[in-house]
């Protein structure tokens, strides 16, 4: 099925993004911070004049495109499962719709989908971002996947910041009086994080603090890239393909396939 192939592919770039984001962190020459200390206060300084966004930018477009495009291939399918007579017209505008505007939804039903089975036809209106009304729709990883698609079509998906998490900053001797975060698109010198702490002659901090890239906008922002990815991907192929994969086995095989 050609829509499997999509959803592979987008796999294969998940590894490559996965081992690149590895490489850059791990694998770089050059440390990725240094620690600067005044007093009580400890300050990351990030000591790179890299920070490969575009590449990784690419590597995500890739991701979501193939995430996407797999939706719109299975679309495809199940309707000429279901209507093997398409018109050249109805083959073109097959796709998987994502609406939100309850008003735009019938018109495009019939266009995008309407030689599709009935049954289908209904999970796929089911699954609809306008079920959850305003903003509700933009918590869901159908709305989701499809404006990271949109904003990727126009530029690179997107502008990646460094994101830190304070996972272990281990200290002995003192307390912790603050902990600041700066999530920016990283230039040498600029301050990624800092650490505050009750003033001790004897204090001793051992950093261990874990980096990766996060979403500087869209509809993840803030969120660290490789785990938002895997999240939609999983509830995509849960709430979505495994829906309606069933609709595409001959008649008599799918009451099984839909069998609680």
């Amino acid at each position: 099925m050609g829509h499997r192939n999509k959803l592979d592919r987008a796999n294969e770039h998940f590894h490559t993004l996965d081992e690149e984001v590895l490489a850059w962190f791990s694998g770089h020459p050059d440390p990725l911070v240094n620690v600067e200390t005044e007093g009580a206060k400890h300050r990351l300084i990030y000591a790179r004049d890299d920070f490969p966004s575009e590449r990784f930018g690419v590597l995500i477009g890739d991701i979501v495109q193939n995430l996407r495009q797999g939706l719109d291939h299975l679309a495809f399918e199940l309707a000429v499962f279901n209507s093997p007579d398409m018109t050249e017209r109805e083959r073109e505008s097959s796709e998987f719709p994502v609406f939100w505007e309850e008003a735009r939804w019938p018109n495009g039903k019939a266009k995008k989908i309407g030689c599709m089975c009935e049954c289908a036809q209904a999970k796929i209106e089911r699954l609809q971002p306008i079920k959850a009304g305003d903003p509700g729709y933009k918590d869901l990883p159908l709305w989701q996947l499809h404006e990271l698609s949109r904003i990727d079509k126009h530029r690179l998906l997107l502008t990646l910041i460094l994101n830190t998490m304070p996972g272990s900053v281990a200290t002995r001797g003192s307390q912790w009086q603050s902990f600041e975060v700066r999530n920016q698109a990283p230039e040498r010198g600029a301050e990624i994080a800092a650490f505050s702490f009750t003033s001790n002659p004897e204090m001793h901090v051992d950093f261990n603090v874990t980096f990766g890239i996060a979403f500087a906008d869209g509809p993840l922002e803030g969120k660290m890239v490789q785990l938002a990815l895997r999240e939609l991907q999983s509830k995509i192929e849960s709430d979505v393909t495994a829906v309606l994969e069933p609709y595409l086995l001959p008649h008599n095989h799918i009451v099984h396939a839909l069998a609680p």
